[in-house]
């Protein structure tokens, strides 16, 4: 969900609650669908109740769009993530291929998120093309979990096809993949897109 105002441009804006509403009422008519929210906007507290509301499962806050540095944005980030849950959702973070993952090791430590999001291309765009950068993250992050035995929660956004998502699952240690331009503009459509992927 992008609102064109943290991510500064046209392209960066899409849907907000009443679509997360639309897909949860179709979706619980055929299946148990679980509807992850990856939230990049602007304050982004304003959008919590709302969200819960729509029937989201787990909301995942794109880090860099939490206001301040260090400190102040690792204390946001937990009264984020408190008031997700209060809200009665899961919680995640996102990161973006430049922000270390060092930077949520603290809050995976915690116990306040249940899925780190590593993207692997610049936020707000399909299409582009996975960094392979991303599997020292993804590496260094199955490390600090595997060490401190916390749950598997490493998932992987941007760039995905059967060749990265082989990189990493296999190579690297993620645990759950997120593919977009893959899926939807697959020749062959979805269903063959996700049955590449599998």
């Amino acid at each position: 969900m992008f609102d064109g105002v943290q991510l500064n441009d046209p392209g960066a804006l899409t849907f907000g609650p009443q679509m997360v509403q639309a897909i949860r009422r179709f979706s619980s008519a055929v299946t148990s669908l679980k509807l992850d929210v990856h939230l990049v906007v602007d304050r982004p507290s304003r959008y919590i109740q709302a969200l819960a509301k729509a029937g989201a499962d787990r909301v995942i806050l794109q880090l860099e769009s939490l206001s301040g540095v260090d400190h102040d944005r690792l204390k946001e980030a937990v009264e984020q993530c408190q008031e997700v849950k209060r809200a009665g959702m899961r919680c995640g973070v996102c990161i973006a291929p430049s922000t270390p993952c060092s930077q949520v090791l603290e809050l995976v430590s915690m116990g306040c998120v249940d899925v780190v999001n590593l993207l692997a291309v610049e936020p707000g765009f399909g299409g582009q093309k996975f960094q392979v950068s991303v599997k020292e993250k993804i590496q260094q992050l199955r490390s600090f979990i595997d060490e401190h035995r916390i749950p598997d929660l490493i998932m992987v956004d941007g760039g995905i096809n059967t060749q990265t998502a082989r990189l990493c699952l296999e190579a690297a240690g993620a645990s759950s993949l997120v593919a977009g331009s893959f899926v939807f503009n697959h020749k062959l459509g979805v269903l063959q897109a996700l049955e590449e992927i599998r």
